[in-house]
């Protein structure tokens, strides 16, 4: 099934380490995957126009992978 990931750029609690190995991982199996990483963010998003991005793009994803699959 589709994945989106959403992951601060220095979030110290799940490492941007694991969210890449993770991504690779889905791509090396022809998992479909959206993947964003959001500059100067941690765990939680704090600028406002990262939550923007991050609203905008789980609609994307959803009216993708969801409501019209």
């Amino acid at each position: 099934d589709p994945v989106a990931l959403f992951q601060g750029e220095i979030d110290q609690v799940v490492l941007r380490e694991q969210a890449d190995t993770l991504v690779a991982s889905l791509q090396r199996r022809g998992v479909p995957q959206v993947y964003h990483v959001y500059a100067g963010e941690g765990h939680g998003w704090r600028k406002a126009e990262t939550v923007a991005h991050f609203y905008n793009a789980v609609e994307a994803f959803l009216r993708q992978y969801v409501i019209f699959a």
